[in-house]
């Protein structure tokens, strides 16, 4: 039989003497496998072509379409801590999901792989998401335990510590960590700035910011980064109150409140803007814009806060304006303090009004509006005193210390 025929031949192995079938000059065993391989191939192409598909979907925040992708995957191959991962994520939904069985699927993946950092990585993320900092933070240690380079975990750990106070140092060094391995990392940049900005640290927080707005990247995530950082940029500049910075801050907080009209902050920052600037008249009309968008939301605590928040701004607004409107004014912080009993700056503008109109000369509380003022300063000075505030607890005892 020639070495071309197609046919299958039985012939016997010159060494041992054992038979075997051969085709075209290749044993069946080759053949076998052969096949073996093709089909491993195949699952392996169709498994990555699910994987890759879930990824996709992941990203335009198609979470269920990645469901059923990952699963389709993981039908496939039933071991894959990648696919376990992507499964995860998509029941994660950015933490609007079932976080609990994201976690009891990236569990898995760690099972199957101990060194997939990313594993570890997403692990946290859910941890965070249930404010389990702790945790989180000894996921994040792990990841970059199996991968150094990963900008992301130092990233995410340095925002643990952010958490924590008295590491606002480690927060920083992560962040310059995250750069240094990505340097167009717009996410990384937008948290140095915003952790300058928190240490009062405004000079060295515009130029982070700046960092930020300048990077590369055109998705959705980025924007919402860069919009973060001309936020960020923008209070810098006002707080920082040098020079040319208000008009600095006034184009940044118009850009703000392009990208985020429906944002409450934006209308602060904007009312900030041109109240520095001395158009009274602008911002009491950007504050009381914020306040009639909040009075269409229904407002949890925090809500409550930003809408007292408002209100003093505007309230304060009134006493700058000439003649200065002391009634609104008086009439804003007493809605400030019912819309949050705990806003102090509220008791203190209204012992600022109220001490206005006493014009500071009496003492040992001869005239009522003097004592008035004495109790809404003590008030906000227990307040202060409350939440660690001890640069504003000071400001308002010197008041009290100078009727």
């Amino acid at each position: 039989m020639s070495t071309s025929s197609r046919k299958i031949a039985l012939v016997k192995d010159r060494g041992s003497g054992t038979k075997i079938y051969a085709v075209a000059g290749v044993s069946l065993v080759s053949v076998v496998a052969l096949g073996f391989l093709v089909n491993y191939s195949v699952s392996r192409y169709r498994f990555e072509q699910f994987y890759i598909k879930g990824q996709t979907s992941l990203d335009k925040g198609d979470f269920e379409e990645a469901r059923n992708d990952f699963k389709q995957a993981l039908g496939i191959d039933q071991n894959s801590a990648k696919a376990y991962v992507g499964l995860g994520n998509s029941l994660l939904e950015e933490g609007k999901g079932d976080i609990d069985e994201s976690i009891n699927k990236f569990d898995r993946a760690i099972q199957l792989d101990p060194k997939l950092a990313e594993a570890y990585f997403r692990h946290g993320v859910a941890e965070q998401y249930k404010q389990k900092h702790e945790e989180a933070l000894s996921d994040y240690n792990k990841a970059i335990e199996n991968d150094s380079n990963y900008a992301k975990a130092y990233l995410y750990r340095g925002t643990v510590y952010q958490y924590y106070k008295s590491k606002s140092t480690e927060a920083l060094e992560d962040a310059d960590k995250a750069i240094a391995l990505k340097p167009e990392f717009i996410e990384a940049h937008s948290f140095k700035c915003q952790v300058l900005y928190v240490r009062e640290k405004y000079s060295e927080a515009i130029k982070a910011c700046s960092k930020a707005i300048e990077a590369k990247g055109v998705d959705d995530k980025d924007q919402k980064k860069r919009t973060l950082a001309y936020y960020y940029r923008a209070n810098a500049y006002l707080d920082r109150d040098e020079s040319g910075d208000q008009d600095a801050a006034s184009r940044d907080s118009d850009q703000v409140l392009q990208d985020k009209s429906d944002s409450s902050e934006a209308y602060i920052l904007r009312g900030r803007a041109y109240f520095a600037q001395h158009n009274y008249l602008k911002a009491l009309e950007t504050f009381t814009n914020g306040i009639n968008l909040l009075k269409t939301q229904n407002l949890d605590s925090e809500g409550s806060e930003t809408l007292a928040k408002f209100y003093a701004l505007r309230g304060f607004t009134y006493t700058q304006t000439q003649p200065p409107d002391r009634d609104s004014a008086a009439d804003d912080y007493w809605r400030s303090i019912q819309a949050d009993q705990n806003y102090a700056p509220a008791y203190e503008g209204m012992g600022d009004l109220l001490k206005s109109i006493g014009n500071g000369y009496y003492r040992g509380c001869q005239d009522k509006s003097i004592c008035k003022a004495i109790n809404f300063y003590n008030s906000a000075k227990d307040l202060y005193s409350n939440k660690n505030s001890q640069e504003a607890y000071q400001r308002v005892l010197n008041k009290i210390q100078q009727l």
